[in-house]
């Protein structure tokens, strides 16, 4: 079967069949995704940098309307304070629970694998406590952003 299976799909590829006519976008259909709009350009570098800067910002002046408008709610977080979602993580903002007093972001990168997803990774240096603990000063952020109907949205935000 497996034999089958590979001979087929070079068959496939050695063809052309896949440049010619790819196989439709199998998130199509399915919720928060509108097929006629897969395409929406991704956010430029400077503007991922300008975005991740003000949500630093917005810690840092315990600014929650601002954080509000970057993060939304159904952001899933994994950061040194634990798990939580974007409201959750919003409202840390809105109480102080977390301070940042100082921080220094660099080193950027952005990679696209498809039309609908992009990573983007920085360095952090922060000054930061949630809670009365001192959070490690120097990090790693992932944050993950999908196209969800023609609109760029923060999925996810890894601090390493």
């Amino acid at each position: 079967m497996r034999l089958t299976c590979c001979l087929a799909l070079i068959a496939l590829v050695t063809a052309g069949g896949y440049a010619q006519n790819p196989p439709p976008d199998a998130r199509a259909g399915i919720e928060g995704y509108d097929a006629t709009r897969l395409s929406t350009p991704a956010p430029t570098l400077k503007s991922l940098i300008e975005k991740q800067t003000r949500l630093w910002q917005a810690r840092k002046n315990g600014d929650a309307r601002s954080a509000k408008k970057i993060v939304a709610g159904k952001l899933t977080v994994s950061s040194f304070t634990g798990a939580s979602n974007g409201k959750q993580f919003v409202e840390q903002i809105e109480t102080r629970t977390c301070k940042v007093s100082s921080f220094k972001l660099n080193d950027f990168g952005v990679k696209q694998p498809n039309q609908t997803s992009l990573l983007l990774t920085y360095n952090a240096k922060q000054s930061a406590a949630c809670a009365g603990k001192t959070l490690p000063s120097r990090i790693r952020v992932k944050v993950g952003f999908l196209n969800m109907a023609g609109n760029w949205t923060m999925a996810y935000y890894l601090e390493e």
